[in-house]
């Protein structure tokens, strides 16, 4: 599991991370980032479009901001990790919260700081979290 990579797929209407230093994406998005060494990739297809976070420290903040009027369907969360100790995503109304244990890869997702009351698959806020390897293939 020490070379997996988690992959968060979100599947929630707005999602914006909170910077501030600028990386470049497609004309969709405005991407702003915290640290300079921070990188973005945005790939976006027949309403979907996929951010590719990296960052060399592992521990940084990102702000992606829709410059079209609705967001796409799907939006998905690359990010080259070893495990994910704490990620967020907010849209001003809603934030959720998400770990990832690098031993074992349990996964827990909880919203509006209720850590102690966990998401479930039937909540319309759940977000699909998938360990992948460098190959794309599920992580063992």
């Amino acid at each position: 599991m020490n070379s997996a990579r988690c992959a968060l797929v979100c599947l929630v209407g707005a999602v914006s991370l909170a910077g501030a230093g600028e990386a470049d994406g497609p004309t969709e998005f405005k991407i702003t980032t915290k640290q300079k060494d921070d990188a973005v990739e945005v790939r976006s297809e027949k309403g979907r479009t996929e951010f590719i976070v990296k960052n060399p420290c592992g521990i940084s903040q990102a702000l992606a901001e829709r410059t079209q009027e609705k967001w796409p369907e799907v939006v998905m969360l690359r990010l080259p990790l070893k495990g994910l100790e704490s990620f967020r995503a907010a849209n001003g109304k809603v934030t959720l919260d998400a770990a990832v244990s690098s031993q074992g890869g349990k996964v827990r997702l909880w919203k509006d700081g209720k850590e102690d009351a966990p998401l479930d698959e039937k909540s319309p806020f759940w977000v699909d979290i998938h360990l992948v390897g460098g190959d794309g293939k599920p992580a063992k």
